[in-house]
């Protein structure tokens, strides 16, 4: 699949931001991230601080990518430990297929752990002939660090399975360390 850009990513961040938290322009400031990177953010309008991992790629295939990013917010200018994470899944694809319309239903397990969190909220838009699907579900903070510090994590998402590598646990961990004090 052909790589895609920081602007067009910056800009699929701003839609799933818009479409998931109704924040928008008070999402996490929109300059170009890379995949995997942490973003913290504080923005005075609306009094809050937000953590952002951009989604970074966990499968990739010839026409299709799948990545992971998390999302937290708190008030105030102060980190406190958030009651839920949102997790937020995109989707890339050349094809115009229904991708994850009918499949949305994402399970965790972490070792050996299941964690079905049944289906997911979801929006498509195509830009520049790449299809890019958000699907975003939000989970408990206690169940979301059970999962980033497993040993083994895997995913599935509909017919979907992936297996998280250990740099992918890592950067989750890394992005769990600034949700919260």
């Amino acid at each position: 699949m052909k790589r895609t850009t920081p602007q067009f990513l910056s800009g699929l961040l701003l839609l799933v931001c818009s479409y998931s938290f109704g924040v928008g322009s008070e999402c996490v400031a929109q300059e170009a991230l890379k995949p995997g990177e942490i973003k913290v953010a504080y923005d005075a309008q609306s009094d809050t601080t937000k953590v952002l991992l951009n989604p970074m790629i966990v499968a990739s295939r010839k026409h299709q990518e799948l990545r992971l990013g998390a999302f937290s917010s708190s008030k105030g200018k102060t980190i406190v430990k958030p009651k839920d994470i949102a997790l937020v899944f995109v989707s890339l694809s050349v094809s115009a297929g229904e991708g994850y319309e009918n499949a949305r239903k994402l399970t965790v397990t972490a070792d050996a752990r299941k964690f079905p969190f049944g289906g997911m909220q979801r929006s498509v838009q195509t830009i520049n002939g790449v299809a890019a699907e958000s699907l975003l579900t939000v989970v408990p903070y206690g169940t979301f660090l059970e999962i980033v510090y497993a040993k083994k994590v895997s995913l599935k998402i509909g017919l979907t399975e992936v297996e998280l590598t250990p740099d992918h646990i890592k950067t989750l961990r890394a992005a769990a360390s600034y949700m919260a004090p």
